[in-house]
C-alpha cells in the first residue's frame, strides 16, 4: 500500500482528517477550498512544491503551505535527514512569504513533542537503521513505533536501497517485517521486496550461476572474470550450496560488494539486476502461490492441479472406493477439484501411492518427485525448492 505523504495524494481524505485532528488547523485553513489546499498538479509549476522532485507539499496559498507543513511534520520519517532539511527550508520560506511563519513554528513544535515521545527509551530494534559512527556515537533512524512509521520505513528502504550495502539492507528489512507483523501494518507490494532484502527466498543453481556470469561479463579484470566464471561453473555442476540460506546471503553480500567496488551499482536495471532480485527470486509469497497450483502427496510426488483436471470421477470410484469418490464429487457427477486438491495431501502414504498408480494409468505424470513427506504435508523448504524449479 502506498504511503500518503501529502494532501494532494489523499483521495479518501482519511489522512487529511487525521492530520487536522492532530494539529488543529487555523480558520484560514478550515475555510479554504480543496483547490487552495491541494492545488492542481497539472498546472502548478515545480517551484511551488516543497519537494519539487516528487511534486509533494504544494505551497501556492497560505492554506496549502500550512497543510503541507503539517503533512511533512507527520511524515518526516519517510525522508533522509538531508532531504528532510531541504523540504523544511522550502516550507519555512513559503510560510514567511505567506505571512504564516508563526503557525508553521507551532506545527513543528507540536510534531517534535509527538516524535520525541519515549524515543530515547526505545530499544535499537525499534529503529530500522542503527549505525555506530567511528567516533563511537550511535545514530538511530527510521523509528518503528506504529503502523505509519513502519510503512514509511518500508517505502524508504525501497526508494534508497542502493545507498546501503546489502548486509545493512538485510537488517533493516528484517526489522520492518517483524514490526509490520507486530502492528498489523499493511505494507502492500513492499512485502515481496523486503523478503528478498531479508534473504528470505531461494533460487536455482542455474539462476545463481547466471548472476555470476553476468558479473564476469562486466569486469575487465582477468583474475576476477576467471574467478566468477569458475564459481558459476561449479554451481551448475553442484547447485546444493544455494539451497542453504546462509550461503545465499553471503553470495548476495559478495556480489553487492563487487558491484560497489566496480561502480556497477549505478547501472542497475534490467540488464544489470541487483543481486537480491536474482538470488531470492522465490520468496515465501511466491512459494505460497506455487503451492496453490500444486498438490504435494505423502508418497513424495507433486502434481499440478491443472493436470488433475483430466481425472474422471468413475476412475476415482474404481480405484479409491465410493466413499472417497463421493467426498470429492459435485452431486456424484463431477470431480470437485478444490476438494480433491484439499484431500490428496492428507492421504496416508499407502493410499497416496495407490492414487499415484491411478494417475499413471490415465497419463498424468508428477510435476516433481520429492522425498516422502509426513502426513502434515510439504515443508517450507520443500516449497521453496519446488518454486525455484518451477521458475528456473
Amino acid at each position: 500500500m502506498e504511503v500518503i505523504l501529502d494532501q494532494a495524494k489523499d483521495r479518501t481524505g482519511q489522512e487529511l482528517h487525521r492530520i487536522a485532528t492532530l494539529y488543529s488547523p487555523p480558520n484560514f485553513v478550515k475555510h479554504a477550498s480543496s483547490d487552495s489546499i491541494c492545488g492542481d498538479p497539472e498546472t502548478l509549476p515545480l517551484h511551488i512544491y516543497a519537494d519539487p522532485r516528487a511534486r509533494r507539499f504544494p505551497c501556492h496559498t497560505p492554506a496549502s503551505t500550512w497543510m503541507s507543513s503539517a503533512f511533512f511534520a507527520d511524515k518526516r520519517a519517510c525522508y533522509s535527514s538531508r532531504d528532510a532539511e531541504k523540504v523544511e527550508e522550502r516550507l519555512i520560506k513559503a510560510a514567511k512569504y505567506h505571512g504564516i511563519a508563526g503557525e508553521l513554528e507551532q506545527i513543528f513544535d507540536k510534531a517534535a513533542k509527538y516524535n520525541s515521545n519515549d524515543k530515547e527509551a526505545l530499544a535499537d530494534d525499534s529503529f530500522a537503521y542503527v549505525w555506530k559512527r567511528d567516533d563511537g556515537v550511535t545514530e538511530r533512524h527510521l523509528p518503528l513505533r506504529n503502523k505509519h512509521e513502519v510503512k514509511c520505513a518500508a517505502e524508504y528502504i525501497l526508494t534508497h536501497r542502493d545507498e546501503f550495502i546489502y548486509t545493512d539492507r538485510q537488517v533493516m528489512a528484517k526489522k520492518v517485517l517483524v514490526k509490520a507483523s507486530e502492528f498489523g501494518a499493511d505494507i502492500g507490494d513492499t512485502v515481496d521486496y523486503l523478503e528478498k532484502q531479508s534473504g528470505i527466498g531461494v533460487c536455482s543453481g542455474a539462476v545463481a550461476a547466471g548472476l555470476l556470469d553476468n558479473r564476469a561479463g562486466l569486469t575487465n579484470n582477468p583474475a576476477d572474470k576467471e574467478q566468477l566464471k569458475q564459481a558459476a561453473a561449479a554451481l551448475r555442476l553442484n547447485p546444493a550450496p544455494v539451497h542453504n540460506a546462509g550461503n545465499l546471503q553471503k553470495l548476495a553480500a559478495f556480489v553487492d560488494a563487487f558491484d560497489r567496488e566496480n561502480g556497477i551499482v549505478q547501472d542497475y536495471g534490467y540488464s544489470v539486476p541487483r543481486p537480491e532480485d536474482i538470488l531470492f527470486t522465490i520468496t515465501e509469497k511466491t512459494a505460497a502461490q506455487v503451492k496453490e497450483s500444486h498438490v504435494p502427496m505423502t508418497s513424495g510426488n507433486i502434481y499440478k492441479v491443472a493436470d488433475l483436471q483430466s481425472v474422471k470421477l468413475g476412475d476415482i470410484r474404481d480405484w479409491m472406493g465410493s466413499d472417497f469418490a463421493d467426498e470429492v464429487s459435485v452431486g456424484g457427477l463431477h470431480v470437485n477439484m478444490d476438494k480433491l486438491a484439499e484431500l490428496l495431501p492428507t492421504l496416508p502414504r499407502g493410499d497416496a501411492e495407490h492414487f499415484d498408480r491411478l494417475l499413471s494409468t490415465t497419463g498424468v505424470q508428477p510435476f516433481a518427485k520429492e522425498a516422502a513427506h509426513v502426513s502434515e504435508g510439504i515443508s517450507r523448504q520443500d516449497l521453496f525448492d519446488l518454486a525455484a524449479r518451477y521458475n528456473a
